[in-house]
């Protein structure tokens, strides 16, 4: 998330947080409830990866059918956003996007790509293409 500022923040969560809700927080956290953000991204991830472990022993995470599925629908949301910034249509961005490196990385579930929002995504292939 890139605030007003440009300051980008990142919360550690394996679900996309489009709006905070703080009656979905908890309460007795360290700092009482709010919505963690940190502007250190591998702290998130390792926060996402304690959160997937802690998930994985409830049983709460999802069939390989249902990551798959949120798999590809990170995948167009991520092309939404791109065709938004690029002005061009969201066939298009999809199309380009599933070409390229990050969409690679988002489809190979080791790389936990899919743990992270629609918008970090299309950051990450923003990223890609000014390297080329």
């Amino acid at each position: 998330m890139i605030l007003e500022n440009g300051l980008r923040v990142y919360h550690g969560s394996y679900t996309n947080v489009e709006k905070p809700d703080l009656k979905m927080c908890k309460a007795g956290k360290d700092f009482g409830v709010g919505f963690y953000v940190t502007t250190d991204l591998e702290q998130a991830r390792r926060f996402v990866r304690l959160s997937v472990g802690k998930a994985q022993k409830k049983r709460v995470l999802m069939t390989s059918v249902e990551n798959e599925y949120t798999i590809e629908l990170l995948a167009a949301m991520a092309s939404q956003n791109i065709a938004r910034r690029q002005k061009i249509s969201r066939i298009k961005a999809f199309m380009r996007f599933m070409k390229s490196k990050t969409a690679e990385m988002l489809f190979d579930e080791s790389t936990y790509m899919w743990m992270n929002g629609p918008d970090y995504i299309a950051d990450e292939y923003r990223r890609e293409k000014k390297t080329r």
